[in-house]
């Protein structure tokens, strides 16, 4: 549900999901981040969203443990995007850069606003939730 809502919030301010006109340069920046990003997961390659989501489902089994560690794994990723890449971050480029033709691009593009807002915005701290 909460990811259908972060859709339908994404689709009226289309900003975070349509493309800017990205180099190639910034397009593979961003693959070599997911790429990286992704390792931490057990994967080599950007694997369709559910296989992701499932590992994931992994770490957030293990209660606060987990959670701190996906939003680590997660802002080391928006660092290594950084903001020149940031907007590179939609359904275009990850289109190109995992060849996944399902609705994976879509929700990766929408975790990884979700995760920039949780893990690196005013939703997380480091050690502790800021409510």
């Amino acid at each position: 549900m909460f990811y259908f809502l972060l859709f339908i919030l994404f689709v009226y301010f289309p900003v975070g999901l349509n493309a800017q006109n990205c180099s190639s340069n910034q397009i593979n920046a961003v693959k070599t981040c997911y790429l990286t990003y992704l390792k931490g997961y057990g994967f080599d390659v950007i694997p369709t969203y559910n296989y992701y989501d499932n590992a994931e489902d992994k770490y957030r089994v293990r209660g606060w443990s987990g959670e701190v560690y996906i939003c680590n794994a997660g802002t080391k990723l928006i660092q290594c995007i950084g903001s020149n890449n940031d907007g590179c971050v939609n359904v275009e480029t990850m289109t190109k850069i995992s060849g996944l033709t399902d609705d994976s691009p879509i929700q990766y593009v929408i975790d990884y606003r979700s995760m920039k807002y949780k893990c690196f915005g005013q939703g997380f701290t480091g050690n502790k939730k800021v409510m």
